[in-house]
């Protein structure tokens, strides 16, 4: 069956598209790519070839698989969601967790695919119809009382049950930013997009004037109407940009920082993933490894201000990044420039558990040389995101102020 199997459309100025296909009707093609439904004409669609299935690519892959390598389990893995077969997801991460019994991260992935597969099970099913809706009394409701602070201090600030996500505009924006020329994730710019770009921009020496030229920038590679759309600071562009997975350098620190030690160890219910979070609150959607918590989880991170010894100090310092507290934070005290405070628990018991063996962990080693090598100076740009408690402390001046790049 072609429907709902992976396939390659290649349009009629060349350009080729890789997603699912969701219709092919004679009149028009329609590709689901990264969960959004892109439609052509058919007669803009000079073919479509369906990939090899997903069953025998994920053989293959599975025969070539470090049976060590979490990193590489977890990509299939969440490749595999993405191409809808969250049953196989399961099979990777249970093969896994066997092998490695006492790997956390993985045993929640695979927590979490199991809880996908049986949403997803329960949205196929039809459900009992809706009783009608209640309508409300004149008998106002009464509401709890608001909890009262603690006798000799300030009640701690609770985060909500779960941070939010940047939406899907949010997403596409981040991941832009962060994207280089020479990155390996696969990019893909539509029609529309460069039909604006001709509409904006057209009176620029960047952009072609005749409809030759046009055309033929219409069939370059996607890297270079990247580098132009880049040179203009088309800004209004860049959410339109269809990014096929992460840029190299979210996918770096998704695997070094985000999987390696931010999800189980600081990121959890008892920490700062939980109800007792702070002002700091990281998201914690399922799978804990989706886009969407990573890219969430980086921009909290990459803005999140918070006060050490007084001071004011970046949980990722870009100028010094030995000093970033997402490391100094979870080192052991005694190896630290910086101490995590404490974190007294209802019995007055500190809860703070160190998330690194030390300098000499190959994590911290990972997750430094990631913070080094994000290109510099970042970029600065506005995000509709509103996070569950604001970044900077209550008297913090900016901190991280470098100049933005062209972009």
């Amino acid at each position: 069956m072609r429907l709902g199997r992976e396939a390659v459309v290649t349009l009629t100025d060349g350009r080729r598209f890789t997603g699912i296909l969701v219709r092919d009707d004679g009149r028009e093609v329609v590709l689901r790519i990264a969960g959004i439904e892109t439609l052509w004409p058919a007669a803009r669609v000079d073919l479509v070839r369906l990939l090899p299935s997903v069953d025998d690519r994920y053989r293959q892959a599975r025969e070539g698989l470090d049976p060590d390598s979490y990193p590489l389990h977890s990509e299939l893995a969440l490749w595999l969601v993405s191409v809808e077969r969250v049953d196989l997801a399961i099979e990777v991460m249970e093969a896994y967790s066997q092998r490695h019994a006492d790997h956390e991260q993985a045993r929640r992935d695979l927590h979490s695919f199991r809880l996908l597969a049986e949403l997803r099970a329960k949205q196929a099913r039809p459900g009992p119809t809706a009783p009608p809706p209640v309508q409300p009394t004149a008998q106002p409701t009464a509401q709890p009382p608001a909890p009262r602070p603690p006798a000799g201090g300030d009640a701690r600030p609770t985060a909500p049950a779960r941070t939010p996500l940047l939406d899907a505009r949010e997403q596409a924006l981040v991941k832009a930013f962060e994207l280089a020329l020479d990155d390996s994730a696969e990019v893909t710019i539509p029609d529309d997009v460069l039909d604006d770009l001709f509409k904006t921009y057209g009176s620029t020496p960047r952009v072609p004037a005749t409809p030759e030229a046009r055309a033929l920038f219409r069939s370059a590679p996607a890297r270079v109407q990247l580098e132009t759309i880049f040179s203009l600071r088309a800004r209004e562009l860049y959410p339109r940009l269809i990014i096929l997975g992460l840029p190299d350098s979210l996918r770096r620190f998704r695997d070094d920082v985000h999987a390696a030690y931010l999800v189980s160890a600081c990121a959890t219910a008892a920490c700062h993933g939980g109800q007792e979070a702070g002002r700091l609150a990281f998201a914690t959607g399922r799978p804990p490894n989706s886009d969407a918590n990573v890219l969430t989880n980086f921009v909290i991170a990459d803005r999140f201000v918070a006060l050490a010894d007084g001071q004011p100090q970046p949980l990722l310092d870009w100028a010094s990044p030995e000093r970033s507290l997402l490391l100094q934070y979870a080192l052991p005290r005694d190896e630290a420039q910086l101490d995590h405070p404490p974190a007294p628990g209802p019995d007055g018991r500190d809860r703070w558990r160190q998330a690194l063996s030390g300098r000499q962990d190959p994590r911290y080693a990972a997750a430094l040389q990631w913070v080094r090598s994000v290109v510099q100076p970042r970029p600065e740009f506005d995000l509709r995101y509103k996070p569950a408690r604001p970044f900077e402390p209550p008297t913090a001046p900016p901190t991280n102020a470098t100049a933005s790049p062209p972009r």
